[in-house]
């Protein structure tokens, strides 16, 4: 009769337990190739040894397994694309039909300085600025615009978010004392790629409820 320690040795097998590490040294089946047949196709979701996982075929026919959920705000790349080129691969489509939005999300850290994070902060500057410099290469049929987000509340907020009393602080630090939400971001997502923006391309929204 096994005791219960014995019995927790051998069946948990999540990623840093003795098990665990055991049998990810060697050949673990988790889906059929022909799941993935097609070259830049849709990702596969995979749960393997207790991981939310995506897999999926490159441009170059390599197959690819990676951790569910973006590092950043948690999104799931199941719901992503993998295409060569990035959003270059859409502009084709949207020329053709004469119109297109693109939104791309950045953060009001790389609106300004950013102590202790500069990389983080250099890298969303560079998502803003090419969002400027798409607008000007793929106009007049292109819209392209991107939202300098803040301290968002979501299940998935990144590391720098702290402990779990650091969200309310990060909100208590903005003009409107308090985190945004998701569903305040994607409203903005919504206006930018409706009609009513029709003019706005080029553009930064600033999005992080008053930074102080």
């Amino acid at each position: 009769m096994l005791t219960t320690k014995d019995n927790e040795l051998l069946v948990k097998t999540a990623g840093g337990t003795p098990m665990g590490r055991l049998i990810r040294r060697y050949w673990v089946p988790a889906l059929l190739s022909a799941e993935v047949a097609q070259a830049d196709g849709p990702p596969v979701r995979v749960r393997l040894l207790g991981e939310e996982l995506v897999a999926f075929r490159d441009s170059q026919g390599r197959v690819g397994l990676m951790n569910e959920h973006c590092s950043h705000r948690g999104v799931s790349l199941v719901l992503g694309r993998r295409e060569e080129g990035g959003s270059t691969a859409v502009v084709p489509v949207m020329k053709a039909q004469g119109k297109g939005v693109i939104v791309n999300i950045a953060s009001g850290a790389g609106r300004g300085a950013s102590p202790g994070q500069a990389a983080y902060g250099a890298a969303k500057a560079a998502v803003i600025n090419m969002s400027m410099s798409m607008a000007i290469e793929w106009g007049p049929e292109i819209r392209v615009n991107s939202i300098a987000i803040g301290a968002i509340d979501s299940p998935h907020r990144p590391t720098w978010a702290g402990d779990a009393g650091a969200g309310p602080d990060l909100g208590a630090r903005t003009a409107l004392g308090r985190l945004g939400t998701q569903e305040e971001v994607a409203g903005i997502v919504v206006w930018l790629a409706s009609d009513n923006a029709g003019y706005v391309t080029g553009s930064v929204i600033d999005a992080h409820g008053g930074r102080r």
